[in-house]
């Protein structure tokens, strides 16, 4: 009875540690940024997903240098300065990839996107992420 019980909380212990591992980190939310070219950033991730909940762009992505504490990442509007040019396009950096460390981790990316949506309200409906294949909707 004993060791059926040890074993028992072995494996809850266990499946608990898994589902841990599996869950993404949840970045802060970070504001879009306009009128800047992007500073070359790390290619050292993956954009897995990409949804827009209102005025937030939610960007799961799957990246090196889990051994930072805080890895950022930025958004940048880039592309024409017509707002009206089709899709809109925004590109991801990662600006901080450490660089001696090989583990992945994935992360919830969270961009306040409402100064796109406003600049683009009359004219565009389509949000193109570089690196990742399906348009958003505005």
């Amino acid at each position: 009875m004993t060791k059926s019980l040890f074993l028992l909380s072995l494996i809850g212990v266990s499946l608990m540690a898994c589902d841990k591992e599996e869950k993404a980190d949840q970045m802060q939310a970070r504001t879009l940024i306009q009128n800047e070219q992007p500073p070359v950033g790390s290619e050292d991730f993956y954009i897995n997903s990409v949804q827009r909940e209102g005025n937030v762009l939610k960007v799961n992505v799957k990246h090196g240098g889990a051994c930072s504490p805080t890895p950022q990442f930025d958004l940048y509007e880039v592309g024409g300065e017509d707002p009206c040019s089709m899709p809109v396009t925004v590109q991801v950096v990662f600006k901080n990839p450490a660089e001696e460390c090989v583990q992945e981790k994935e992360s919830e990316l969270y961009f306040d996107i409402s100064a796109l949506k406003k600049n683009t309200a009359n004219c565009q409906d389509k949000l193109q992420v570089l690196g990742y294949e399906e348009w958003v909707d505005l």
